[in-house]
């Protein structure tokens, strides 16, 4: 259901500067930087409302992608930087083949494969993270949160079970391990995932 056409006076913009104004930023992207580690959160900035054809991908300005290099590029090399979207790089993980995801994905492609040290996390696809590949190692590490609610097959359709998925990462001065949860069972979905770095 396109939501957009409930409401006749929407807009991608006025979405935005809600977004701003409500959590006082000067822009829908921004990075956090929690005991050393840095959080860049990446954001969509326009829709379908502004060009037909991006839909449901994320649309990242250049502005945007300028503002992604030179805060990678101010990363410390041994630690990890934690970057965040919606919308995940197609053809990256079980689902990203199904839609585009984001507009100028050759080019935060390209960024994010300059910095091994990236770990980029999305959502999306609400895909299993148990019986599909939700985090693969590229030239960055790549991972998909899934869903607290409704959680997608492999055959790009809700489960037909109640399931509600999340990851957890735990962060150590050498590595980050991934820990996926299945929260209906009250389990931890085997085998955790470690990332290590160097450190030197």
């Amino acid at each position: 259901m396109d939501t957009s056409k409930m409401n006749p006076s929407w807009s991608s913009k006025q979405a935005v500067a809600l977004f701003d104004r409500t959590w006082g930023y000067d822009k829908p992207y921004h990075e956090l930087i929690v005991e050393g580690y840095r959080f860049l959160f990446l954001s969509g900035e326009a829709y379908r409302d502004v060009n037909a054809s991006v839909g449901e991908d994320a649309f990242l300005s250049p502005e945007q992608l300028v503002w992604l290099r030179e805060r990678l590029g101010a990363a410390e090399p041994g630690k990890p930087v934690f970057v965040f979207l919606h919308q995940p790089l197609p053809q990256t993980l079980d689902g990203t083949d199904q839609e585009l995801g984001v507009v100028q994905h050759q080019e935060l492609r390209a960024l994010l494969d300059a910095h091994p040290n990236v770990i980029f996390f999305s959502g999306h696809t609400h895909w299993n993270l148990e019986t599909t590949k939700q985090v693969k190692q590229l030239k960055f590490l790549a991972a998909s949160s899934a869903s607290i609610r409704q959680v997608w097959s492999s055959h790009n359709r809700p489960e037909t079970r109640a399931i509600s998925q999340s990851l957890i990462i735990d962060v150590y001065a050498d590595h980050v391990v991934i820990n996926r949860r299945e929260h209906t069972e009250k389990r931890w979905i085997e085998p955790s995932i470690a990332k290590g770095y160097d450190t030197k």
